[in-house]
């Protein structure tokens, strides 16, 4: 009978190992690292703590060849070993690029909070020309190759839009070159 009941206990704790999945992700914020003045900004995804939603957010302006750099957070409930945590992203509805979040802490209860390493992210303008630009942004999590849970804004992932403008030094040169004309056509009429 000991026997019986030590199996059926060690049958109940692995199960109990193998059921110990992750079965969400979500409270996650979006760091724009050039926002307010240099200082950076966190906006809201499914949070509830930054100051303004990411969603619908003006990331502004940024010069040609500049940077808007996104970085991010988002905390897992259920956290067992094999996890992964991304941040994906995309330009104008383009292919997703993914930024992999990085381990930051417990929050108790297996839930765990994920992070870009040092605040370290991506540059979405990267190779960018002149333009209007929408970055969505959108978080998934996997469990050793397991299906993912997404946080997306309900499938409509949480999106921005910035501006990349012409270098100033760019601009003056194009108001040399066209003053240069009109004193050359000035100058054979």
């Amino acid at each position: 009978m000991k026997k019986v009941l030590l199996g059926v206990a060690s049958f109940a704790l692995v199960a109990g190992i193998a059921s110990a999945q992750l079965i969400g992700i979500a409270d996650s914020a979006v760091f724009h690292a050039e926002g307010d003045g240099g200082n950076g900004v966190w906006y809201n995804g499914s949070a509830n703590w930054a100051a303004s939603s990411f969603d619908g957010a003006d990331l502004g302006e940024v010069n040609l060849g500049g940077s808007v750099t996104l970085a991010a957070e988002a905390q897992t409930w259920n956290r067992t070993f094999g996890q992964e945590v991304d941040m994906g992203w995309s330009i104008n509805g383009g292919n997703v690029s993914w930024h992999e979040l990085g381990y930051l802490s417990n929050v108790g209860d297996n839930n765990t909070l994920w992070q870009s390493p040092g605040f370290n992210g991506v540059n979405v303008a990267d190779g960018l020309g002149v333009g209007e630009y929408d970055v969505a942004v959108f978080f998934r999590a996997t469990q050793d190759g397991d299906d993912a849970v997404w946080d997306s804004n309900a499938g409509n992932n949480y999106t921005a839009s910035f501006e990349v403008i012409p270098e100033p030094t760019t601009i003056g040169l194009i108001g040399l070159g066209l003053a240069g004309l009109l004193v050359a056509r000035r100058r054979r009429a």
